[in-house]
């Protein structure tokens, strides 16, 4: 089984660690691989996720168009990238700390 955790760009909020967390713990059971969207490409985002030895790949989507996009666009965004990695599960935080509305993680759904 893919365990895709989406992490925030460009710094993790303390949903989206727990996320990897909870990811990195079923690495045993299946391949983890660590999604963001959008940020610059050195965000600590990516390097958290390239920190974590049971985290097998770190994928960044980076289009400039990201930065402006909104809710929607990019949890569709998120969400194609989930199917054509063939995910069975997708972890993220339940809401941002700046906006705290959690609104990518539905629109991902």
């Amino acid at each position: 089984m893919i365990v895709v955790a989406c992490l925030e760009t460009p710094a993790p909020s303390r949903a989206s660690r727990t996320a990897l967390d909870l990811a990195v713990a079923l690495a045993g059971e299946a391949q983890v691989i660590a999604l963001c969207a959008g940020g610059p490409p050195g965000s600590p985002s990516l390097a958290l996720a390239a920190s974590c030895a049971a985290v097998s790949r770190v994928l960044h989507i980076d289009d400039p168009v990201l930065a402006a996009a909104d809710v929607l666009t990019l949890g569709s965004v998120l969400a194609q990238a989930v199917r054509f990695l063939g995910a069975g599960l997708v972890v993220a935080g339940d809401r941002s700390e700046d906006e705290g509305q959690g609104l990518v993680p539905a629109a991902l759904a």
